[in-house]
């Protein structure tokens, strides 16, 4: 075993634990705090919708040759992003994976989230 795969594999494991850790706190923080929302401002709605979507987006996680299952995009984000770093010969592919699987859907599920907390405040405001 090398080097880079033993780094890789503790960052891998690290940043489960960190996510597993993370998701349940940033999402109890956002449900008891999700009404001080109609009063915020443009960019802090954006903000919390871009929070709630990376931990909420579906997509598959996977090492893309030998399996994938369903999952959340942040997790497959986060134990994609060693492989980028550590990768010598398919950088700008694996990039391109990434763009396709991970940030486009994030950005697709922030900009939903962000319109709909948008229409209730509106709901809520314009009576």
């Amino acid at each position: 075993m090398s080097i880079t795969t033993s780094i890789q594999g503790f960052a891998q494991l690290s940043m489960l634990l960190l996510y597993l850790c993370a998701v349940p706190a940033a999402i109890v923080y956002l449900f008891y705090h999700r009404r001080d929302c109609l009063n915020c401002t443009f960019w802090q709605a954006w903000l919390r919708s871009s929070v709630l979507a990376f931990l909420v987006t579906p997509s598959f996680i996977g090492d893309f040759w030998l399996f994938a299952v369903p999952g959340p995009a942040a997790l497959g984000f986060a134990l994609f992003s060693p492989a980028v770093i550590f990768d010598n010969g398919q950088r700008p592919e694996l990039l391109l994976m990434m763009l396709v699987l991970y940030l486009l859907p994030w950005l697709a599920c922030t900009t939903l989230i962000f319109y709909v907390w948008r229409i209730i405040r509106w709901r809520k405001h314009g009576r």
